[in-house]
């Protein structure tokens, strides 16, 4: 148990986001509602399988502060045959959960099974529940699963299909009859149900009803009859089982419409409140979060599924033994400073929360390094565009992890639509891959238009100043300026752009830093899409930018030297469009354009190393491969 918890203390900040910065504009925050805690499980569940993804950093630093409620398969028999992988739909499976139920566990009469599915990539996948003759290739007794979109459930000969979801890249309405593009909960995660209830065969999508087909008979199960839950993912790199299928249940009766009514209802409002597990005391933003450090200080976020007190302990060896107190929250979030630091100094960390009920969760012990001197080496990281993909999210902060950057740029679109009705593309997403990474690693977050009304980027991101959308960072020789390039948004907002401008124009003037790198969400010059950035560019060239990083579109590309819009060989300003963490990929530039050096279509990542008067920057792809290189001497 944590004591004293309540003692009440001075804190940059504690509890919820501080109103006093809102931008003009701004829309609050929806009220955090309370949680009922009691999930509704109808009788008759053979058993659930948890296959949510558990995502950690490698070697020593792979800390997973929230343990993963996730129910494994039985232990496998004594024999080492291996079953057949079935084909489904003309698709070879690339994931499989195995010899999950045997013939004698399996449903002989009525029965449901339940799948609850996150679907938000723009590449044909699906998966499939059956029970089927492991020793020969008949036709399984029973099988439940979708591909592209479509959903079937078979028993025996007769079957059941559907169109129920769309691939992220399809702009078609869910329900083409309300004239909204959907996203979040509507349109990425999703409730299917097939029953059999002795006669009839049902399908259920989001609660309800969506076809039937009576006089179905189940055949009995041969011997040798396994369960088996299974992916189909080859056309989307690193995606896993539980990238797609999160949770599966079997039940050994027919549920009732109301009944799986109150099942997607009890699913969704979990991921509405942006919790990921009903009764486990866990972090929704996966671990506390390290940002901005200086050479005496850092910033601390973090945000749990219920109101909490926290202790934090920090120090330079394993031991610890320094310790701030923070009384109980009075919502989720918290946020917090650790001052009277040593410069260029590695610190360990752990914070633990005690919830009303006294209750723990402890982070692990984690790590951070304070701001380096002017003089000290630098090394950083760079992406963009980490929308919709977890799984290459989680693969890319394992490869820069490994390159050991002091802190990393995230370019924008960190979600592919995280605004306030949207939460949930924060916390099961980005957070979900990236928060092991960010609880070790600060990142500068740029406002892209995937997060553009502010709400959930402002909670979710240690204080960057009053503007809050735009501002620098010191670190060692490099200052980064951030800036947001959502003009079309900020035009409501009357002066935006003026004061924007004026703020960069005194940013850079006042500047004594070596190098001057800038970076803003959309890009300065021209591919194929109208949406260009060109307030800051007399700016960058009149102070001396060394490098501006973009992203939104999904490709890599870099100039040469550019000033007045023409390569140059001496000077310039070079723009790097980073473009591959995660959203969907994009072609490369329908026309030869002279100011482009180099070009690639794939994931990736960037690192910049500097000492001194010189930058050496390198773009690896989701391989570790390098993509391409270049050199900026002083």
């Amino acid at each position: 148990m944590i004591r004293g918890l309540l003692i009440s203390i001075s804190l940059v900040w504690a509890g919820c986001f501080d109103q006093a910065h809102a931008h003009p504009g701004h829309k609050e925050e929806p009220a955090e509602a309370e949680l009922e805690r009691t999930a509704l499980t109808p009788g008759g569940q053979i058993e659930e399988w948890l296959f949510w993804p558990a995502y950690m950093l490698p070697g020593d630093a792979g800390v997973l502060s929230n343990d993963i409620p996730y129910t494994p398969p039985r232990e496998a028999p004594l024999s080492d045959r291996l079953s057949p992988a079935r084909n489904w739909l003309g698709q070879t499976p690339t994931d499989r959960k195995r010899r999950l139920l045997d013939a004698d566990q399996l449903p002989a009469g009525a029965f449901t099974i339940e799948f609850w599915v996150t679907y938000h990539v723009d590449q044909p996948v699906g998966a499939a529940a059956m029970a089927f003759d492991a020793d020969h290739n008949r036709p399984a007794v029973w099988q439940f699963g979708f591909w592209q979109g479509d959903v079937q459930f078979s028993v025996g000969d007769a079957m059941l299909a559907h169109p129920v979801m769309e691939l992220k890249s399809s702009k078609v309405d869910q329900d083409p009859e309300s004239g909204a593009y959907m996203r979040g909960v509507d349109r990425y995660w999703h409730h299917l149900v097939g029953v059999f209830d002795g006669a009839t065969l049902k399908l259920y999508h989001q609660g309800k009803l969506l076809t039937q087909r009576n006089g179905v008979v189940l055949p009995d199960y041969p011997i040798g009859t396994e369960f088996e839950i299974a992916a189909y993912l080859a056309r989307e790199p690193h995606m896993e089982l539980g990238n797609l299928l999160r949770n599966v249940a079997l039940y050994d009766r027919a549920l009732s419409p109301v009944e799986i009514a109150a099942r997607f209802e009890d699913h969704r409002e979990l991921v509405d409140k942006a919790i990921h597990f009903r009764d486990v005391f866990h972090f929704t933003t996966a671990a506390p979060h390290v940002a901005l450090p200086t050479t005496d200080s850092v910033q601390l976020t973090w945000e749990a599924d219920r109101p909490h007190a926290t202790l934090i302990e920090w120090g330079t060896t394993p031991v610890l033994g320094n310790a701030k107190r923070i009384a109980m929250s009075a919502g989720r979030m918290t946020k917090t400073e650790l001052s009277g630091l040593r410069a260029n100094t590695a610190y360990f960390y752990r914070v633990t929360l005690e919830d009303s009920a006294g209750e723990e969760l402890n982070s692990g012990l984690l790590s951070f390094r304070t701001a380096v001197e002017p003089g000290d080496p630098v090394i950083f990281a760079a992406i963009s565009d980490t929308e919709a993909r977890p799984h290459v999210n989680a693969h890319l902060a394992d490869l820069i992890w490994r390159e050991t950057p002091h802190f990393m740029i995230n370019a924008g679109d960190l979600t592919d639509g995280g605004r306030h009705d949207q939460r949930v593309e924060w916390t099961h997403e980005y957070f979900a891959a990236m928060g092991h990474l960010m609880a070790q690693m600060p990142v500068l977050p740029v406002m892209g238009n995937g997060e553009n009304d502010y709400v959930w980027f402002d909670r979710y991101h240690a204080d960057r100043g009053p503007t809050r959308s735009y501002y620098n960072f010191h670190y060692g020789d490099v200052e980064v300026f951030v800036l947001d390039s959502n003009m079309e948004a900020r035009d409501e907002q009357p002066g935006f752009r003026v004061e924007q401008r004026e703020w960069l124009r005194t940013a850079l003037e006042a500047s004594d830093a070596k190098w001057k790198i800038a970076t803003h969400h959309h890009p300065v010059l021209s591919e194929r899409y109208p949406e260009l950035v060109s307030d800051f560019v007399d700016l960058y060239e009149a102070h001396d930018v060394d490098l501006v990083l973009v992203g939104h579109h999904h490709n890599y590309l870099r100039s040469w030297p550019l000033a007045g819009d023409v390569p140059v060989n001496e000077g310039g300003v070079i723009y790097v469009q980073l473009g591959g963490g995660g959203g969907n990929l994009s072609d490369r530039p329908q026309q030869l354009d002279l100011r482009w050096a180099k070009t690639y279509q794939g994931y990736g990542y960037s690192l910049i190393s500097i000492l001194g008067d010189k930058l050496e920057y390198r773009m690896h792809d989701d391989q570790g491969a390098m993509r391409d290189s270049f050199t900026l001497e002083k």
